[in-house]
């Protein structure tokens, strides 16, 4: 397939950022997350069901046809050093509904690279890059990718009362984990730095050059919950009219409670050099899966990350 190839330069490294030319077109559209709205079948075709062993985990996104882009916490939950193993993990795409065995299509998870400074107790840094066991074919009518922000190096975006989309298969009750097999979507809106800050201030570290916070401003009614962590955040890009992934569901307090109406991102753009170099990593020692070989070590990249307050 063809590609769109950008190449920029980062620090002492040059950096390829391909982009698919499908990436970002969904089959359809219209328009359960707490109290959201079922998504059209064929809407969303990069969103991926991460599941450890036979429970389900986390969301994600196909960035390309091999690697999913999701959320450290998903895979280092409590320890900040130690990992659970990628042999328990199985990925679910390629459909709305994860009973749909027809339609489904599944791939074991052969390695994760966890951002080497993700933070557990403020979920600072909390992104990780998923390699599936074989590519899936994003070519047909079930799958495509996520296209990646414009703006590699540039300076986060002012998130502040743009409007966004969320979607995944996360619980749909505020009150107990109830998690649905129909995936669902809502709408929310950006938050400012400052109200970010003061509703996650008494929770963690809020720092706003690699956080973002949004949420149902005005009723206070919808949310991302639990299981619809590791999904992105997605926008439609003012210049060609594809979606692109701007936020990674992180973190947040309760689900749509009240007085508490954001949920905390993980701020792409910020990231865009730690995915490049990652998943280049990746790419350049990727072989086939035999499950008992250990996740790629991504330290010796950090130093070109340079995303640290």
């Amino acid at each position: 397939m063809d590609q769109q190839t950008c190449v920029t330069e980062f620090g002492n490294v040059i950096l390829v950022v391909s982009y698919n030319d499908e990436c970002g077109l969904e089959f359809s559209r219209s328009f359960r997350i707490v109290n959201g709205k079922d998504a059209a079948e064929s809407s969303h075709p990069w969103l991926v069901a991460l599941y450890r062993e036979n429970a389900f985990q986390c969301g994600g996104a196909l960035i390309t046809d091999r690697y999913v882009l999701t959320a450290s916490h998903c895979f280092r939950p409590d320890d900040e050093k130690d990992k659970l193993s990628e042999a328990a993990f199985f990925a679910v795409m390629g459909t709305n509904n994860l009973t749909d065995t027809e339609q489904r299509v599944v791939r074991r998870v052969c390695r994760v690279a966890t951002h080497a400074q993700y933070v557990a107790s403020n979920f600072h840094n909390d992104i990780a890059l998923v390699e599936l066991s074989e590519p899936v074919d994003i070519t047909g009518k079930r799958l495509r990718t996520l296209c990646l922000p414009e703006g590699l190096g540039q300076e986060p975006m002012n998130m502040s009362d743009r409007r966004f989309i969320i979607a995944g298969w996360g619980s749909v009750d505020p009150f107990q984990i109830v998690l649905t097999n129909v995936l669902m979507q809502i709408e929310i809106t950006g938050g400012s730095i400052a109200n970010c800050s003061k509703q996650f201030s008494s929770f963690l570290d809020f720092d706003p050059k690699i956080q973002f916070c949004a949420g149902d401003i005005r009723k206070n009614v919808k949310d991302a919950c639990q299981g619809d962590s590791g999904g992105p955040l997605i926008q439609r890009r003012e210049s060609d009219g594809r979606f692109e992934i701007v936020g990674i569901t992180s973190f947040g307090v309760g689900c749509a409670t009240e007085g508490l109406p954001f949920g905390g991102y993980a701020t792409v753009t910020s990231y865009l050099p730690w995915i490049n170099v990652t998943l280049h990593a990746l790419r350049d020692s990727a072989r086939s899966c035999l499950f008992e070989e250990k996740a790629l070590d991504t330290a010796p990249y950090d130093d070109l990350m340079q995303i640290s307050p």
